[in-house]
């Protein structure tokens, strides 16, 4: 992939130097390895701690997103490294450092992982359903834990989960929460625009209006849909249609695809997919505890994690959506795999915060319905996710030759 265009960002902050060497030290103790890959969001590094001796990842922003300005573009990354900062997961990807390059462009030293992202593991293998289980099931409990303190990702995909070397068993991770969201204060984006994938997106941010955790809910049924059958529950031809059909169809019947599945597993997934929030599974535990009796004990104590996490989160450029019966809705789910998972003993959700809400659609590689091959489309058809999605995985890939 060709070198990212650079951009003027402001008096203070030019972006003539984007780019690191082989050898350079960032901070004093952070020497760089080798390029691991570049998109249109930045550029991601691999170096070495020099004091601890240790891999880590450098991410350095490129030039601003066409739908906004490089002064928010800098807010932006900014802000990803404080809400990295402000989760406390193992199953998300931890930041270690933030600073400047003598041109002003921002980069993140975030942890190197020993991995590949879910969209490559998946094209590699045929997941069966308790692997399946597991990915959504630590997916779900990193993001219990960002709904916590009051983030919700907006970016949910198989190129954004990471699946690691840990442990003996396969562990999946977080990343790029580059289009996250923190609750309860300004927008720094214009409103009226929409943030995210094509494929994993909710109606509400299709729509533009009120968004939560209940978002990143539909979007990791998205991914369990596609990680169960190699396609995704809404379709079109362009985006507009694809847009479309998340709005008014219903999706595609998970058991048509996989009439192996267990009935509990299928109506799991679908109650992700209620066009209202206020219907659809409603939060991250929830889900877990409903996916939970199909995993392994890793999976199972994911869930015990998301099951303990609470947080409920709001954004929006309208009026705040209903959250009731929330507390009984993840009690009657827990209920179902008591078995394995504890309950929280009481659910509160937190006020919602009044954001306005940015725009930015990412083209993805298409990926055929029904098969894992790819093919590169132009932006003007519906994208789909695939593993060459730059900016997040690659602080998972392997140094370039």
């Amino acid at each position: 992939m060709s070198r990212p265009s650079s951009r003027p960002t402001s008096a203070s902050a030019s972006r003539k130097d984007t780019t690191l060497a082989p050898g350079r030290v960032l901070l004093g103790r952070f020497e760089v390895v080798c390029l691991l890959g570049e998109g249109g969001m930045g550029s991601v590094w691999l170096a070495r701690h020099t004091a601890l001796d240790m891999a880590v990842a450098i991410k350095v922003l490129g030039a601003p997103l066409s739908s906004e300005s490089a002064d928010e573009s800098l807010v932006r990354f900014a802000n990803e490294a404080k809400a990295l900062a402000r989760i406390d997961s193992e199953y998300v990807c931890r930041p270690l450092d933030f600073g400047t390059l003598d041109s002003g462009a921002p980069y993140l030293v975030l942890e190197y992982l020993d991995g590949v992202s879910l969209a490559e593991y998946a094209r590699d293998r045929r997941l069966g359903i308790e692997q399946v289980t597991d990915i959504a099931l630590q997916a779900a409990a990193g993001l219990a834990e960002a709904h916590r303190v009051g983030l919700v990702h907006r970016d949910v995909k198989p190129s954004n989960i990471i699946v690691t070397r840990g442990r003996g068993r396969p562990v999946a991770k977080l990343v790029d929460f580059g289009l996250s969201k923190a609750l309860g204060r300004a927008s720094i984006t214009n409103a009226g625009r929409v943030v995210g994938t094509p494929q994993v997106m909710s109606p509400e941010q299709i729509r533009g209006t009120t968004i939560d955790h209940r978002t990143d809910v539909w979007s990791l049924g998205v991914v369990v849909f596609w990680m169960l059958t190699g396609t995704y529950p809404f379709d079109g031809v362009t985006t507009a249609a694809l847009f479309a059909s998340t709005l008014d169809d219903a999706p595609v019947p998970l058991a048509s695809l996989r009439p192996d599945l267990p009935v509990d597993l299928v109506s799991a997934v679908d109650a992700c997919f209620e066009k209202n929030p206020v219907d659809r599974m409603p939060w991250m535990g929830a889900f877990a505890a409903r996916l939970a009796p199909f995993g392994s004990l890793a999976g199972k104590l994911a869930a015990e994690i998301a099951l303990a996490t609470h947080g409920s989160s709001t954004v929006t450029n309208s009026a705040p959506l209903r959250n009731t019966g929330l507390a009984a809705l993840a009690a009657g789910s827990a209920v179902t795999a008591a078995a394995t998972v504890v309950a929280p003993a009481r659910i509160e959700p937190s006020p919602p915060s009044t954001v306005r809400m940015p725009t930015v659609i990412s083209p993805e590689p298409h990926v055929d319905r029904g098969r894992m091959t790819v093919e590169f489309t132009t932006p003007t058809r519906a994208p789909s996710d695939a593993q060459s999605d730059q900016g997040s995985s690659l602080i998972s890939k392997r140094p370039k030759s």
